[in-house]
């Protein structure tokens, strides 16, 4: 099978959301880095109804999923999300009864710039050289 999506669901568990949201933001590029996810951007959001984290990300195959899951790097790193999470389901978000359930996204922001920061394009100017110069005659 060809990439897939994967939607997470993280419950923080009291006075863990920080560094939750700190380990999610780290997930999927460590995933990349150790060759199991795609380069595709990662998308976090968060329910503003209880503060569950929802991530979504592509394996690159289920074969790749199967071999994550042998992977003591990978353990390691889900063995730190059970320490500041309880894993959820969709049907469990308090947003699942919402007809067009809303979250705030936390993810996206480029890189080198700060966390929610975007970088802003150059400002346009007019093209001075556009404009058909008077000779001088």
């Amino acid at each position: 099978m060809s990439a897939n999506k994967v939607i997470a669901i993280y419950r923080p568990k009291k006075g863990k959301e920080a560094a939750l949201l700190k380990l999610v933001r780290s997930h999927h590029p460590r995933l990349v880095t150790l060759g199991y996810a795609t380069k595709d951007a990662a998308t976090i959001l968060r329910s503003p109804k209880d503060g569950t984290l929802i991530e979504i990300f592509s394996w690159k195959s289920d074969a790749h999923v199967e071999r994550a899951h042998r992977d003591p790097a990978i353990m390691e790193i889900w063995e730190a999300f059970a320490a500041l999470c309880d894993y959820g389901t969709l049907g469990g978000l308090a947003e699942a009864g919402d007809m067009f359930p809303h979250f705030s996204e936390l993810s996206g922001a480029p890189r080198g710039t700060k966390s929610g920061q975007r970088k802003r394009a150059p400002a346009k100017r007019p093209d001075a050289a556009k404009k058909p110069k008077k000779s001088a005659r």
